[in-house]
């Protein structure tokens, strides 16, 4: 599985239709001849051309902390087109499960501590800090699986800060701090989402924020009506 970190901030998930990705695939999902780079444990790879011709990718920049241009894949060694062999002795030690699941983690993480910095410490990325708000896009899962710890992490962590209801509702925003929000777009996104977290909260017996919850629910099937 890789992850695809578009230029709009949305996150997903991919799965090579056999073992590993071929050429092909990820020079179709990344718009071009691609250029590999190793960042760690992950391969992230984009097109060659993406700095002249594409825009400036926001949330892989922040998090790999270079300049990235274009949509990016995030790729565990163990599933790059077999015939690169290129993998390391390092790389063995895990499988691409593993990875893609410490890559995840760390990317949420990552969204949640950079909404929580100084301003100051985020402007110093960006050429004009007083005009920028960084906007990031989050995809929850279509289920919410009882061993998906990462994305129960990630409603938590997103719950201990305050959470504007109303804008919720209206706007899909479930964290703002000053320059970060994080957004999730769609309206049926938006219910997948709340579904999860009143699950969530449920099994962690907080009903408060279950209610809460319920009524920004109950607002958006309204306005489907």
């Amino acid at each position: 599985m890789a992850i695809k970190i578009t230029t709009e901030g949305l996150i997903r998930t991919i799965k090579p239709n056999r073992a590993s990705f071929e050429l092909r695939d990820l020079e179709f999902e990344v718009g071009g001849s691609i250029e590999p780079v190793k960042i760690g444990p992950v391969w992230v790879i984009y097109s060659e051309q993406s700095k002249e011709v594409m825009p400036r990718n926001s949330v892989a920049s922040s998090f790999f902390e270079v300049a990235i241009y274009g949509d990016v894949m995030v790729v565990p060694p163990q599933q790059l087109p077999h015939d690169w062999d290129i993998m390391d002795e390092e790389d063995y030690k895990y499988t691409a499960e593993e990875v893609d699941e410490g890559f995840i983690l760390s990317l949420q993480r990552s969204l949640l501590n950079t909404a929580g910095m100084p301003f100051h410490a985020i402007a110093n990325n960006f050429p004009n800090p007083f005009a920028y708000i960084e906007e990031f896009l989050y995809k929850p899962p279509h289920e919410l699986a009882a061993d998906d710890t990462n994305t129960r992490d990630f409603y938590r962590q997103i719950c201990e800060k305050p959470i504007n209801v109303e804008k919720l509702s209206r706007e899909g925003i479930i964290l703002e701090d000053p320059g970060v929000v994080i957004r999730v777009k769609e309206r049926e996104d938006r219910l997948i989402m709340i579904n999860q977290m009143i699950q969530f909260y449920i099994e962690t017996e907080e009903y408060e924020m279950c209610a809460k919850l319920q009524k920004v629910k109950a607002d958006l099937e309204i306005t489907n009506c």
